[in-house]
């Protein structure tokens, strides 16, 4: 038979019951229409699913700590407390003031009113943990250990944008970058930051370094911890940074499922 008298036998046979054709054609594509929709919501089920439950939203707690007018309610050394918690796995205690935002860095000792040779960035004050509770790494150099934070050693770690604008691409000359007059040699980029991005575009000083910016006080303190601990260490961690105020710290803590 010719390919013609097929298709004039198949129009025909089609048209011979218009009834049942027309139901057949709409339980195809009302088939196909339900696979598609129930797919699209499995898989918007799916990514709201973890999106809710994200490790590292449901592993990471902040804890604000208050300015206070006589002592500091919560110690640098602090932090050792709260590591020795069961099921932290990261913790480190920050400084960040309004003096201390917006200062002028700069990668070279010359003023050249020719052209930008400084930049606005905020410094900061942090412990030796601070890599590991922001969930970044070193991409170059080395961060700044306990024995820097004793002798007071003048040190830097910037973030990786702030190394960029500052034309910083290499340590292995020990570049220095000069916040006010004082110099700083740097010994460390931090970067690749899943916690605190805006740390890429900061500057970071031991606690010893950073009296000089006004950053004597804990601000904040960031915890990581494993998963299912987060509620547990939530409601320890005041009271392991500071027994006698625990009642002053506020504690942002990850929602519930």
């Amino acid at each position: 038979m010719h390919v013609r008298d097929l298709f004039g036998e198949a129009f025909a046979g089609m048209l011979a019951r218009p009834v049942r054709s027309a139901l057949t054609t709409l339980g195809t594509v009302l088939g196909i229409t339900t696979l598609v929709v129930t797919l699209g919501v499995a898989a918007t089920a799916g990514n709201q699913i973890v999106g809710r439950f994200d490790e590292l939203v449901a592993t990471a707690i902040t804890v604000e700590v208050p300015e206070s007018e006589n002592v500091p309610l919560v110690e640098w050394t602090a932090v050792d407390r709260l590591t020795r918690l069961r099921g932290v796995e990261s913790a480190a205690a920050m400084a960040e003031t309004k003096d201390s935002t917006n200062l002028s860095v700069r990668s070279t000792d010359i003023v050249d009113p020719t052209r930008v040779t400084a930049q606005s960035l905020t410094v900061l004050a942090a412990t030796t943990g601070l890599p590991e509770a922001a969930r970044g790494r070193m991409v170059q150099g080395r961060f700044y250990d306990a024995g820097h934070i004793e002798r007071g050693d003048r040190v830097a770690v910037i973030g990786d944008q702030a190394a960029k604008a500052l034309g910083i691409t290499r340590l292995d000359r020990a570049p220095a970058i000069f916040i006010g007059r004082h110099a700083y040699t740097v010994i460390g980029v931090l970067g690749d930051l899943r916690r605190e991005r805006n740390l890429s575009t900061s500057v970071l000083v031991p606690p010893t370094v950073g009296s000089r910016f006004g950053l004597r006080d804990v601000t904040r303190v960031l915890v990581n911890t494993s998963l299912g601990a987060a509620d547990l260490i939530a409601g320890q961690a005041p009271v392991a940074l500071s027994p006698g105020n625990a009642d002053a710290l506020q504690v942002v803590a990850p929602p519930g499922p």
